[in-house]
Parts: C-alpha cells; structure tokens; sequence
C-alpha cells in the first residue's frame, strides 16, 4: 500500500473531554493548525521543536472557509482572542518576533511521543459478543480506569505500526534505515527480529533527535558494524553523541502570560 505523504500528528483520545472540545469550533481549528505548522525538530525553520512563528493575519487565511460560494475569514480579533485563551490556560506562551509572534506549544514533546501513551499489547480484551466488540469499546476496571476491548491486530502488526511511529520523529528516516541495516549486518543472517528493532528505536527515542542521527552517521561512516560492535555500541555513541548547539533566535520580546483559565 502507498506511504501517506505530509506525516501526521499524534491526537488524544482525552481532546474530546478537555475543555478546549466545548469552545467554538474556532478553537479547535486554530489548535490544529498550529499542531501541524509545528517544528517537530529542533532547528526547523530556525525554530525549537514545538514552536511556530506566525502573524494573526496568516492564521486568519489560513482558517478560511466557504459557506457555498461565500468566503469566510475569521477576524484578527477572534484569532487573537483563542491565541490569549491559549497563552492563559498555559497550553501555549506567546512572544512577539521579528517577521511575525513565536508561538510555543508548552506541551508538545509529552503529547507527541507515543512512548507516554499505554500501549495496547499491554491489554488483554475479552469480546463477550458481537455487540461488545462493535459498540462499547471501553469499559472501566474496579479502579476505575479505562479498558479498551477493541479487538487486537496480530502481534507482528502491532508492532509494526509502532515501530512506524518511533521513525517519524527524525526528519531524516534514510539515516535511522542505515543504522538499523548496518545493525542487521552484525547479525550472521543479515536480519534482526522486529522485537530488536521496536527495543532499539524505544531507546533511541529517549535521546535528542540530533544525537541519534548524529551518531548513526558516525557509526556507518566509520563501518563500526563490520567490526561486530552491534546496536549496544551505537547506542553508547548516540549519547554520547555532542551536537552542534543551535543559534538563538534573535529580537523576542515576552509577552505577559495570565494565570491558568481552561486546560488544553
């Protein structure tokens, strides 16, 4: 099946019970947007990973829709006034910037990494009947808490699709395919089992995205692979790994941010 172009963002099931749910739907456009038109890397653009620099009026135009041959443009002032609502609940900090206002999500790196999500290998479902299966897939446990009884994909495509997700937090998904190939070449079938690879990329997501891209680079150019010195080896140079550090951004000045309103 073909690759999806644009990549995606990671959206929680617990929008729908945050307050951010029961505002115009204004709001949701505009956490969206912001969502996709964030640097995932650091070094995006001149930017840190989870920042967007935008002016009112480019998000206006950018919301546009038509109510059949009608255009509609949200105002600056109902732009300016989700972005303030934002900036007070503390779901993001605003600062004004040369060629338009830095816009930081405060929490992006938590809800972005989908190690901070349970995972679904770890529940067991019991679909009692057609119905449960199809109609109630959660239910709660004494304590409490939600259980997920949709049924399971096999256990190679689950872990598949996770290992899909770890790799799309590197802008360069070529260089995490070498390291892993040259890993593979320490093995004597050439292959590593997906087990391998899933606990291999879970490590490396714990480390700055310029320090496994770095380091994986350092380890295929110096052909350590040929020498046998497998994935614990690169792991160790992955953090060991001291990038270039990025130039700051010039000309921010902070705005005032006021105490918390709705969570987002």
């Amino acid at each position: 099946m073909e690759k999806i172009n644009g990549g995606f963002i990671i959206l929680a099931r617990k929008v729908l019970l945050s307050e951010l749910w029961s505002k115009p739907p204004l709001y949701m456009k505009i956490w969206v947007w912001l969502m996709q038109n964030a640097a995932y890397i650091d070094g995006w653009k001149g930017l840190k990973r989870g920042q967007v620099k935008a002016s009112y009026n480019e998000i206006a135009k950018a919301l546009t829709y038509y109510v059949g041959a009608r255009k509609c443009v949200p105002t600056l002032r109902n732009v300016r006034t989700v972005l303030r609502a934002f900036s007070e609940s503390h779901a993001v900090s605003l600062s004004g910037a040369t060629g338009g206002m830095l816009i930081t999500i405060l929490n992006y790196d938590y809800y972005q990494n989908p190690l901070n999500y349970k995972s679904l290998s770890k529940v067991t479902p019991k679909v009692t009947s057609k119905v449960t299966s199809l109609v109630a897939p959660y239910n709660k446990d004494k304590e409490g808490n939600e259980i997920n009884n949709t049924p399971l994909p096999p256990k190679g495509e689950n872990a598949v699709a996770e290992i899909e997700i770890l790799k799309t937090r590197y802008p360069h998904p070529e260089i995490i395919e070498s390291g892993l190939s040259a890993i593979a070449s320490t093995r004597k079938a050439n292959k590593i089992a997906l087990s391998i690879i899933l606990t291999t990329l879970k490590l490396w997501a714990k480390e700055p995205v310029e320090n496994v891209e770095g380091g994986i680079r350092e380890y295929v150019a110096r052909n350590y692979a040929a020498d046998g010195k497998s994935e614990r080896y690169l792991l160790a140079m992955i953090k060991n790994h001291k990038p270039k550090a990025p130039e700051q951004s010039r000309g921010v000045v902070p705005i005032s941010v006021a105490p918390p309103g709705w969570k987002g």
